[in-house]
């Protein structure tokens, strides 16, 4: 039989496979929904991509594959792109997000 497949409900399983059972259970959900939130990180980039764009439109189609939704790449791309400061690419960022709260970067500072 599988690990991780009916060994809670198996008579003869000992009490470790049932605790190992358990604890696979337990953590592949917890990976499914890290795997989830990273979905739809990326299926919700993809829809704002033509909004950034807009706001940036220096940024090539290569500089938004690169960036993929995280917050610290888009900040570098714009820089880069752009000419900009850290501190003014950096409130441009937070202004848009002011404007689009419906998408939240992946690694954003959770101090603010």
């Amino acid at each position: 039989m599988a690990v991780g497949r009916g060994l809670r409900d198996e008579a003869g399983a000992s009490y470790r496979a049932r605790k190992l059972n358990g604890w696979i259970m337990r953590n592949t959900s917890k990976l499914r929904g890290t795997r989830m939130n990273q979905d739809r990180i990326q299926g919700r980039w993809k829809q704002l991509k033509g909004k950034v764009k807009e706001q940036w439109g220096k940024l090539t189609d290569d500089d938004l594959d690169i960036i993929s939704g995280r917050r610290e790449q888009l900040l570098g791309r714009i820089q880069q792109r752009h000419g900009l400061a850290k501190d003014e690419a950096d409130r441009q960022v937070r202004d848009w997000e002011a404007k689009n709260p419906e998408f939240r970067f992946d690694d954003q500072d959770r101090g603010r």
